[in-house]
């Protein structure tokens, strides 16, 4: 949501607001600093957030906070993943991974432009007009409530 850019909690986003949130993500995108963001720095962004996701779930799991999973814990998690996503383990809506297998083939032997703040900010920036229904440069819960748009 664009409000987990609201950097004073006040339920108000503005311009400036947005901007420094986007600014710190990409930040932390651009691991050389080199104002661009290229495919391996984009992999080991994903690594980081599936590591941080298993690490989260390994402590979700160990109710009793001793660092190993019993088997009544590990049981617990399989329950709760068969809950998500259904009796097969796979999650609802995920399809047969064909975006995934055109996004590969569209870069396979291709050189990828890195990724510039702008582009990357682009669709917030998009998304921050649109709701900005007064075009006062602040977006509120209400406007966000009111927004029925594409996401």
């Amino acid at each position: 949501s664009l409000l987990s850019f609201d950097a004073n909690a006040d339920g108000r986003l503005t311009r400036a607001e947005l901007t420094a949130g986007q600014r710190a993500r990409f930040d932390a995108l651009d691991a050389d600093r080199n104002g661009g963001v290229d495919a391996d720095e984009m992999r080991q962004a994903r690594e980081r957030r599936r590591e941080d996701a298993r690490e989260a779930r390994f402590a979700r799991l160990d109710a009793d906070r001793n660092g190993q999973l019993s088997p009544a814990e590990l049981e617990a998690g399989a329950s709760e993943r068969e809950g998500r996503h259904g009796r097969d383990g796979r999650r609802a809506g995920r399809g047969d991974g064909s975006k995934a297998k055109a996004r590969g083939a569209r870069g396979a032997g291709a050189a990828v432009e890195p990724l510039t703040f702008e582009r990357f900010s682009a669709r917030a920036v998009e998304r921050f007009e649109r709701i900005d229904a007064d075009r006062n440069g602040v977006v509120t819960i209400a406007e966000m409530q009111a927004d029925v748009g594409p996401r």
